[in-house]
């Protein structure tokens, strides 16, 4: 049996690759994986990227968590970071760019 394999009808969750049966999807706040700071890092991201009519997209509160875990140098390098992703994601968006086309001729007119 692969990785993956048809969930059952009350099921949908994938088999695990390390053993153990099927295991439901997990967020990063719940997965063991990621450290405290990888977490807040993703945090920050998701804050960034889902509009909030209601208030700042990055509150203090999840600013101060955040300095918790970097010192100033680190939360600008992160902070550049991310906005360094975000510039693309316009592009991709827009542009519709074509997977395995040369440069300069990978973009839909």
């Amino acid at each position: 049996m692969g990785l993956r394999s048809q969930p059952d009808s009350d099921y949908t969750g994938t088999w695990s690759p390390f053993g153990g049966g099927r295991v439901r999807p997990r967020s990063p706040q719940d997965a063991p994986y990621f450290t405290g700071a990888e977490r807040v890092a993703l945090e920050l991201v998701e804050a960034v990227l889902t509009p909030n009519p209601f208030g700042e997209r990055v509150p203090d509160d999840l600013f101060e968590k955040a300095s918790a875990h970097y010192d100033d140098k680190a939360l600008w390098t992160l902070t550049l970071a991310i906005g360094q992703i975000c510039f693309f994601i316009p592009v991709a968006l827009i542009a519709k760019p074509i997977p395995g086309e040369s440069s300069g001729k990978h973009y839909r007119k």
